[in-house]
């Protein structure tokens, strides 16, 4: 788990309650020595720190601030529980996520906490959203949420990576490797195509449909018109009367073994 912040609410409380909700499928590992080899130089995690409302007081505690008769009912409602440190003998453990600071790793600031599964997690209704006691006699408002299954990142068809080659008139063994590394959301054109990495792809195939992308590799093709169907056969004749896909500046050096001298 890595955030560019160093917020410990964002940091140091969602690994603590990850573990807490995870009740011992996850481990966390120490860092240290990696981040440190990396990026050479490194703080450890912090264990405890203060949560202050919008107006920086500070709250000692999730329930003291739910009494708080200062703030507006909307404000309570953005706090919860886990946001404040847990007890001293699980806060220990912390320490062994990594700080990275400007001044010790010439980079910007950076938190990472390294997991590692030990055993299934717990069901799904173990990990669900915590109501806070002031919500449990109030109203719920139900939504659909989508499914992260819908909207996975889906490896392209040869057809499709084909009608890459055809547009942008790539040379040599281009289609092969396109073929295996270009994703969309639903495995055909769309309005962003991403290329994967050769150990991401290769992490995907091997896993034979036990592992959903939903984040992952660098957008190299954006629609410039709707990727309907008469664009795509135009695209496939040759005679495209506007270009379908703008190739992006990542997309550029991604694709510039096979865009020959014309660059």
């Amino acid at each position: 788990y890595s955030t560019c912040s160093l917020s410990p609410i964002e940091d140091e409380a969602v690994v603590a309650e990850l573990l807490r909700r995870c009740d011992g499928a996850l481990e966390l590992l120490d860092a240290t020595d990696t981040a440190t080899a990396i990026a050479g130089g490194c703080r450890p995690g912090l264990t405890s720190w203060p949560v202050v409302d919008g107006k920086l007081k500070a709250h000692a505690s999730f329930d003291a601030l739910q009494q708080s008769l200062e703030l507006p009912l909307a404000e309570r409602r953005k706090y919860r529980r886990g946001m404040w440190p847990p007890p001293p003998e699980s806060a220990a453990d912390l320490r062994r996520c990594v700080r990275l600071l400007p001044h010790l790793s010439d980079t910007g600031g950076f938190f990472v906490a390294l997991l590692r599964k030990v055993r299934p997690l717990p069901q799904h209704s173990a990990l669900r959203r915590e109501i806070t006691p002031r919500q449990q006699n109030q109203p719920q408002l139900t939504r659909q949420l989508p499914s992260a299954c819908n909207n996975e990142l889906r490896r392209l068809g040869a057809d499709e990576a084909a009608l890459v080659v055809a547009q942008f008139k790539l040379i040599g063994g281009a289609l092969p490797v396109l073929t295996r590394r270009l994703f969309s959301r639903d495995g055909s054109f769309g309005r962003r195509v991403y290329h994967l990495s050769e150990g991401v792809e290769k992490m995907h195939r091997e896993a034979n449909g036990r592992l959903n992308l939903v984040r992952a590799g660098a957008p190299v093709l954006v629609a410039t018109v709707p990727a309907r169907s008469d664009n795509l056969r135009e695209v496939q004749s040759g005679t495209p009367s506007s270009p379908v896909w703008r190739m992006t500046t990542i997309g550029k050096k991604v694709f510039a073994p096979w865009l020959g001298p014309r660059l």
